[in-house]
């Protein structure tokens, strides 16, 4: 995230309190990397989850449902699922956000508690995808889609068994540090033609060196330092 909005500030510019997380934009909170303002929100949801996980899964199952409602309520008013990223619906983002981050937890405890599946089955786990033949732009396809299709394929997927494990997990690490630095380059490239094909590889390649070399190791020290702690007397 750190690197992220240090990228944004090298491309675009703008306030140097981007780099403490503020929003200072007056159309969207973060102008030097669109994407930080969702990558805030699950910081501030990851230390809910970290504060609240003591209480149960029954904390997590309503907060899973208020948010669901509030955020369709949302889609409803502003008559699209755009929310979250401007002073204006600000405080969606903060449904939208802990909607997926709560169907997530859910998901990984379904699949503890469940026997996995043949990897077989996928054909089948992938049919809701027809409901994407639905009109595009259709505010009951956006609800529908957040709050049932995109969980339930979520959990389908993650009890089927797969071989390519380590693919698997590189590209789940991969993804975050892609999603954190990819905005601000690809907005300073618009119109390059084919130069997007070398770009797009190239801006893979530096997710996957920040993913390998800075926050996987910085992720191994702080577990390191939280295992000491917990493992030290009182």
């Amino acid at each position: 995230m750190f690197v992220g909005a240090v990228l944004g500030l090298a491309i675009n510019g703008g306030s140097l309190l981007t780099l403490l997380l503020v929003p200072t934009g007056e159309q969207v909170l973060f102008p030097a990397n669109i994407p930080l303002w969702s990558l805030v929100y699950e910081l501030i949801a990851s230390i809910l989850f970290a504060a609240l996980f003591r209480y149960g899964r029954m904390v997590w199952g309503v907060v899973w449902v208020a948010s669901g409602i509030v955020l369709s309520v949302a889609i409803l008013t502003y008559g699209s699922a755009d929310l979250g990223f401007s002073p204006e619906t600000a405080q969606h983002g903060l449904f939208r956000v802990g909607y997926s981050f709560s169907s997530g937890i859910a998901a990984a405890y379904l699949v503890q508690v469940r026997p996995r599946i043949s990897r077989w089955c996928i054909p089948f786990a992938l049919m809701p995808l027809a409901f994407f033949m639905w009109p595009v732009g259709s505010v009951a396809v956006d609800i529908l889609s957040i709050l049932f299709v995109f969980p339930a394929l979520t959990i389908a997927l993650a009890y089927f068994e797969t071989d390519q494990r380590y693919i698997a997990t590189e590209l789940g690490g991969l993804s975050y540090a892609l999603y954190a630095i990819h905005h601000p380059i690809v907005k300073q490239a618009d119109g390059a033609g084919l130069l997007y094909v070398p770009l797009f590889f190239a801006i893979i390649a530096v997710a996957w060196a920040l993913e390998r070399y800075f926050d996987r190791p910085l992720r191994r020290h702080l577990h390191f330092l939280i295992s000491r702690r917990e493992s030290s007397p009182d």
